[in-house]
């Protein structure tokens, strides 16, 4: 072990969240605090990429649902647009038919 990793360095400050007395590392100390914060950052990268794939994902899947309820909402508007015209031909039957019907008897 070299004796630049075995020196005190001191870290913090009076102000300090986790605590209000000065705190003394070493070298190899600070360096696994380090090694430790990147390997956290990286799993929090990880962590929110995945949720933000499974909200991509989410979103997709709504987008394609609204835009099969348009599709819906399209054809029972066009079925509801023709349905006066479908009520006048069943009119129009009737009345053949009971046209017909009153001539024969």
């Amino acid at each position: 072990t070299s004796s630049s990793s075995r020196s005190n360095v001191v870290v913090g400050s009076s102000s300090s969240s986790s605590s209000s007395s000065m705190r003394r590392m070493t070298i190899d100390e600070m360096r696994a605090l380090h090694q430790t914060a990147l390997h956290d950052a990286e799993a929090k990268r990880t962590e929110l990429r995945l949720v933000l794939a499974s909200r991509y994902r989410e979103l997709v899947g709504s987008s394609d649902e609204v835009i099969r309820m348009r599709e819906r909402s399209e054809e029972l508007h066009q079925l509801i647009a023709a349905l006066p015209k479908l009520l006048t031909k069943v009119q129009q039957s009737v009345a053949e038919t009971t046209t017909t019907t009153t001539t024969k008897i």
